[in-house]
């Protein structure tokens, strides 16, 4: 596990909060055809910026390495990614994210495979790549945050 406290208490954290969960269930009533997408390893997919990857440098026995994606422990990473999060999907009626689950929901499966075309084109411009295992595709319910 790499320390970040020193990095951490220079850092500026950005604060942004969280989506409130009654607004997305809210955004979602009266969908009829749901998918859950659940992003694979979400702040490994965020990138470093060139010249911040040295503020995440870690050294070991063998030499001196930089991170290329976000490190997990780093300070304000939970706001990068909600942020990036909405820039990414905040435009559209059609779905909802929390931090690295999006449901996309319609009202019809012919509106839904559409949504769903927009949403793939999002998450593949931008290289952001989910885990099959924990997705559920054009179904009638989704359990999302724990609520079906």
């Amino acid at each position: 596990m790499l320390d970040y406290r020193h990095v951490n208490s220079q850092s500026v954290v950005p604060k942004i909060p969280l989506p409130n969960i009654e607004d997305l269930f809210d955004r979602m009533h009266g969908s009829r055809v749901f998918t859950k997408i659940d992003l694979a390893s979400g702040y490994h997919q965020m990138r470093v910026v060139p010249g911040a990857r040295k503020y995440t440098a870690f050294r070991t026995h063998r030499d001196v390495y930089e991170w290329v994606v976000a490190p997990m422990g780093m300070a304000g990473m939970p706001g990068i990614w909600s942020r990036l999060m909405r820039r990414l999907f905040d435009k559209f009626d059609f779905v909802v994210v929390y931090m690295d689950d999006i449901c996309v929901f319609s009202r019809s499966m012919d509106d839904h495979v559409q949504h769903l075309r927009v949403i793939c084109d999002v998450l593949r411009a931008e290289k952001l790549y989910a885990r099959p295992s924990k997705c559920a595709f054009g179904v009638d319910s989704v359990d999302f945050l724990g609520h079906t």
